[in-house]
């Protein structure tokens, strides 16, 4: 399987389309969020990955929105006794639709920095992207 590479700018030209359309942002965090999470899944079954603990970092912004509801997604998909998804926010979510994206991770594992991470398995997988600014 290959793995398309996009431009900066042909993603801003989907976004704006998208837009256009008449979609809300907070679809576009949910799709996007729901495909990050199935690549995910998809990877750790090629990869034979048994067990191991997800982290996702969240950010204030929308890209923090999209880390909330991909480790949402994921701790909804994944057997809970081998996969460990928890979420580290230093800071609140300050944009609306990451305050949204936040809203149903209530119960899930979050900590405001890495010392209160609760490792369970040797293997730990990084969602880091969420944290990106711009």
């Amino acid at each position: 399987m290959t793995t398309p590479i996009y431009t900066a700018k042909a993603v801003k030209d989907w976004e704006n389309r998208w837009f256009k359309d008449g979609n809300s942002s907070f679809g576009l965090m949910k799709q996007a969020s729901l495909a990050l999470c199935l690549h995910i899944i998809d990877f750790i079954h090629k990869n034979n990955i048994a067990q191991a603990d997800i982290i996702a970092w969240c950010g204030v912004g929308n890209n923090g929105g999209d880390g909330y509801l991909t480790a949402k997604y994921l701790a909804e998909r994944l057997d809970n006794k081998h996969f460990n998804v928890q979420i580290i926010a230093p800071n609140p979510p300050k944009s609306a639709d990451a305050v949204r994206a936040r809203s149903p991770c209530t119960g899930m594992p979050m900590c405001d920095d890495v010392g209160g991470v609760i490792r369970k398995f040797e293997k730990v997988i990084h969602l880091a992207r969420c944290l990106a600014m711009g």
